[in-house]
């Protein structure tokens, strides 16, 4: 989102003759990978293909944005730190954006004693480092937080449900609460639900009905459409900690469905028992707890790779509650 608004910025603005390029991280460094496939060499006998490909991606470009840096692959992180030092030397201005901070990346990874010191060195010489999540502390920055803590206060409680009941009170006499809303009854692979009546502008779900049973991905994106179809806000309430072993279960699915509802813009209020950090930090701080997510039938080298990968997941969980759930007073 963050990215987005700012390179929609740079195309708005007519004033501007930057030649501008926007890619996800992935690939990125696919597409270098794949010239590494075809470089000339005897055009340039002194040069290696990653140089060779650097210096033609800063023939091409003034401005370079990439988003969700992720570094789990052995290959990229043996090439990056070089990428980023050409493109900085041939005058390239760099945005990127990523779910983990600079020494995290390449958690896990093959070797990474070997290549992670030479990418940090890179980043710092080449990048300002900005952990905007935290600009929530800057005071009278956000307007107001839809994200309500502790849920066992009784006084955060019924700010939740004032909330809803702001949003719903012309409609009907509630709050209500049920398990998931009345009305119409639709089968997916997680089992019955029961979706919004179409004229509720609001509805409330008691987490343990969204993930506290064996629900995927097709059926959250069923579920968000509804939602979006409807223009309904939707208030989760009693999300808990998750922990280090009974929580990987639900916390891997909660994920899953902050990040459905992030992509589709649903509205959502959070009633939960900590902060969006802490409320997966028993997970994202376990070794172990990652290990059991990734399981045993993988490689070596495999495994460092999804390591990162979910590690970045539950990140990306976090600063996509938080931006889900602060308004900027801007």
């Amino acid at each position: 989102m963050l990215l987005d608004t700012f390179y929609n910025s740079i195309l708005e603005d007519s004033d501007l003759t930057l030649r501008h390029k926007r890619q996800h991280f992935f690939d990125f460094m696919r597409e270098i990978h794949e010239r590494m496939q075809n470089v000339a060499r005897d055009r340039w006998p002194d040069l290696t293909p990653v140089e060779i490909v650097a210096n033609t991606i800063a023939d091409e470009t003034d401005l370079l944005c990439l988003d969700e840096v992720a570094v789990v692959d052995v290959q990229d992180a043996s090439i990056l730190p070089r990428v980023l030092e050409i493109l900085s030397l041939r005058g390239v201005t760099l945005v990127m954006t990523s779910n983990s901070r600079p020494n995290e990346l390449f958690a896990g990874g093959l070797n990474r004693h070997v290549f992670i010191p030479p990418l940090l060195r890179a980043l710092e010489q080449t990048c300002v480092v900005v952990d905007y999540r935290k600009v929530s502390d800057t005071p009278g920055k956000w307007a107001g937080s839809r994200y309500y803590h502790p849920a066992s206060s009784p006084s955060v409680a019924a700010k939740f449900d004032g909330d809803f009941e702001r949003i719903e009170g012309e409609l009907f006499q509630g709050p209500w609460i049920f398990d998931l809303p009345h009305s119409t009854t639709r089968t997916l692979r997680g089992g019955q639900y029961k979706l919004a009546n179409s004229q509720l502008r609001g509805v409330i779900v008691d987490f343990n009905s969204l993930c506290g049973k064996e629900c995927g991905e097709a059926d959250f994106s069923a579920l968000a459409d509804h939602f979006k179809l409807n223009n309904t806000v939707l208030f989760i309430r009693d999300v808990p900690v998750f922990g280090q072993l009974d929580g990987l279960g639900s916390g891997r699915r909660f994920g899953k469905l902050v990040e459905i509802l992030y992509d589709k813009s649903i509205p959502v209020r959070i009633l939960a028992s900590n902060t969006a950090e802490r409320i997966f930090a028993p997970i994202s701080n376990s070794q172990d707890a990652i290990e059991e997510l990734i399981g045993d039938e993988i490689s070596v080298a495999a495994r460092g790779a999804v390591l990162e990968a979910s590690c970045c997941a539950l990140d990306r969980s976090v600063s996509r509650l938080f931006e889900m759930t602060h308004v900027s007073d801007e």
